[in-house]
């Protein structure tokens, strides 16, 4: 579920003429920070002491205007990928990179996005220490199908809900376009 709705934010920003770029943190080959502190030292050349898939991933993080955040709900919090990840980012508030934009898309199988807003909000404070600018966030939930979130055909039950779907298009080109969502 998480995948196919970055999938449609990626294509809504694609649309609205950005160049995109999905990065699965599933996928990444990365470790925990080990709190070295190495990013901190102002004569510190690298981001970070850590050779992992982090370190080529470091330069494009820095290089681009906005982000598109998915991530799933799990145990009442977001990820522990997305932790780990974050966590990882100790470099860039050390080496400022300038403000950006994002736009947040959560999926959970619970009720109500009431029960899980605590969950998007400390994700936006986060990104916020990194002056990133959350300039939408996206919830769904009662993604709850028989195989982990699929459906009997082994698709995303996000796919059921076009219309969801739609809006979470139109949200990643209001990231690029700049368009208020609200208006």
């Amino acid at each position: 579920n998480t995948s196919a709705m970055v999938d449609a934010a990626l294509a809504g920003a694609a649309a609205a003429g950005a160049r995109t770029e999905k990065v699965s943190l599933v996928k990444l080959k990365y470790k925990y920070c080990n709190s070295c502190r190495k990013c901190k030292e102002p004569d510190y050349e690298r981001y970070c002491s850590i050779d992992d898939e982090m370190t080529e991933l470091y330069p494009r993080i820095a290089a681009v205007d906005a982000f598109i955040f998915g991530f799933p709900v799990y145990t009442e919090s977001h990820c522990g990928q997305l932790a780990a990840f974050f966590d990882r980012w100790d470099p860039f508030l050390w080496r400022k990179f300038g403000e950006k934009r994002a736009l947040l898309i959560a999926g959970w199988g619970g009720p109500g996005p009431e029960n899980y807003d605590h969950i998007m909000e400390h994700v936006m404070f986060i990104l916020k220490i990194h002056q990133i600018e959350t300039v939408e966030a996206v919830g769904a939930g009662r993604l709850i199908g028989k195989r982990r979130g699929l459906d009997e055909d082994r698709r995303a039950i996000i796919s059921h809900y076009p219309a969801e779907l739609e809006k979470i298009r139109r949200a990643g080109e209001n990231l690029v376009t700049g368009r208020n969502p609200l208006i």
